[in-house]
């Protein structure tokens, strides 16, 4: 099955000291992203979904087993979606 997510548009982005971070609208929280995490989001955030993600990076880390990198990629998924960071693309709603 095709897996649809969308980031939350709405996160604004922060680099502090060298780390990026997103920040939470109206409580100002804070999430610390990796690099690597960073990607991933704004690739959720350009409509690309779970599956062409995998294939990116399946192509840029060739010497990773395709089956580490999407289990890593559904653990960072799952972690961004606990967050609130990242949301199913049918749930998305505007923000009025």
């Amino acid at each position: 099955p095709v897996r649809r997510d969308a980031a939350r548009a709405f996160f604004e982005e922060r680099a502090i000291e060298g780390s990026t971070f997103l920040v939470a609208p109206g409580s100002g929280a804070l999430h610390h992203m990796s690099s690597l995490a960073m990607v991933i989001w704004r690739q959720f955030a350009q409509a690309n979904i779970v599956d062409e993600i995998l294939v990116l990076l399946v192509a840029a880390f060739p010497d990773e087993a395709a089956g580490k990198i999407e289990d890593d990629l559904d653990d960072l998924v799952a972690g961004l979606r606990q967050m609130g960071l990242l949301v199913p693309a049918a749930m998305e709603t505007p923000l009025n």
